[in-house]
């Protein structure tokens, strides 16, 4: 083992939109120059939501997964699969004036006695595709289905 150990870069690999309430799969890719003792490798997918109005924050999704423990990772292109999957009821990704929702993976690499390697990366969530059925019609309420009659309210 070196003495000066040398930082590892991390990328991750995942489709660019990911729709609401299905499962999908990310790919870390660890490129090291020599190998590395490490304590674990820890990857949280985070949904957050802020609101301006009363600053107000949530957390909306926390799944971890810890895709290794404590070992010597070899020198090299390292790859790390991992399969999450998003509530169907999840909002879609989006930024205004006063409300954000968001979307992260965040990676950490516990390296000991040395500064942990520390990520996030921003995912698209876009809104669950929803079929409507065809047999699906439109619903007509009225007080008076056969129109309004003289001199009466008409809902």
């Amino acid at each position: 083992m070196a003495i000066w150990k040398r930082r590892p870069t991390l990328a991750v690999i995942v489709p660019r939109q990911l729709p609401a309430g299905q499962k999908f799969e990310a790919e870390f890719v660890l490129d090291l120059r020599r190998p590395l003792e490490i304590e674990h490798f820890d990857v949280k997918l985070l949904g957050r939501t802020r609101a301006a109005v009363n600053y107000r924050d949530g957390s909306r999704i926390g799944q971890t997964a810890r895709l290794s423990g404590p070992r010597e990772l070899a020198a090299g292109r390292l790859r790390f699969p991992v399969r999450f999957s998003l509530p169907g009821d999840a909002p879609p990704s989006f930024v205004g004036r006063v409300v954000r929702v968001s979307y992260t993976l965040a990676a950490e690499l516990a390296i000991p006695w040395w500064p942990d390697l520390d990520r996030e990366f921003e995912l698209s969530v876009v809104p669950n595709p929803r079929s409507v059925p065809a047999e699906a019609r439109p619903l007509l309420y009225s007080s008076a289905p056969e129109g309004p009659l003289e001199r009466e309210p008409h809902v």
